[in-house]
């Protein structure tokens, strides 16, 4: 396959989307019948091994160059462009769809709206919180440092909440490569593809508020 790299994310992204709410963010879909009928080829023995029902129909070409993939309501897979392209074998497109089942598999899409609305219940506390700071001390330098300090402890727990999800995601995508009697190296290459690619465009990793583990731990437990 043709090599093109650009605009690569630090890792995969998991989207907890429904198709609506997709189409409402101007996710820009394409059709294309080959690589169609390539993905339902590599996702459909996946979502078996994973119990889960395959519909040749949930699967989405995302119109976009960055290296990307993500999963919604009803098993829908939804592909980038740029993922196709980058890819050097059908085994590493196995790795991202692999992952992205594990996320299915894990319930990962209910988990998140739920997550979504805690985090929401969290904001308007901390709000709440804040402007009795101000009402009771008369400074609005109280409120803040209330306001600002509820959110970074929803932030950190959020984001690790997040990292270990993927975490997870890896880790049942290793057992459905496995179940179907496919190589875990095409995540291997994958990740350090990305890894490769951020080096080259000066991003460092940091630990902190991410969403994903960091590429090299991952390349490590590939």
């Amino acid at each position: 396959m043709k090599r093109l790299i650009t605009g690569i994310l630090p890792g995969l992204a998991f989207l907890a989307l429904s198709f609506s709410a997709a189409r409402a963010q101007s996710i820009s879909l394409i059709s294309d019948e080959e690589s169609e009928q390539l993905l339902a080829d590599i996702a459909r023995p996946l979502f078996h091994a994973a119990n889960l029902r395959f519909d040749r129909g949930n699967i989405y070409l995302v119109n976009d160059p960055s290296l990307n993939a993500f999963v919604a309501d009803g098993n829908g897979l939804f592909i980038h462009t740029g993922t196709i392209l980058a890819a050097d074998s059908p085994n590493e497109l196995a790795g991202v769809i692999a992952h992205e089942t594990g996320h299915i598999e894990g319930g990962h899409i209910l988990r998140q709206k739920l997550k979504a609305k805690e985090m929401s219940q969290i904001s308007l506390v901390s709000a709440l919180l804040a402007g009795t700071a101000a009402a009771v001390s008369g400074r609005g330098d109280a409120a803040m440092a209330v306001l600002l300090g509820s959110q970074s402890s929803a932030l950190t727990h959020y984001t690790r909440y997040r990292t270990q999800e993927e975490r997870s995601a890896d880790e049942a995508a290793l057992k459905l490569l496995a179940a179907t009697g496919q190589t875990p190296q095409g995540m291997l290459t994958f990740m350090k593809r990305i890894n490769q690619n951020n080096v080259l465009n000066g991003r460092e990793e940091t630990p902190y508020f991410r969403t994903h583990p960091i590429t090299q731990e991952r390349i490590s437990f590939f």
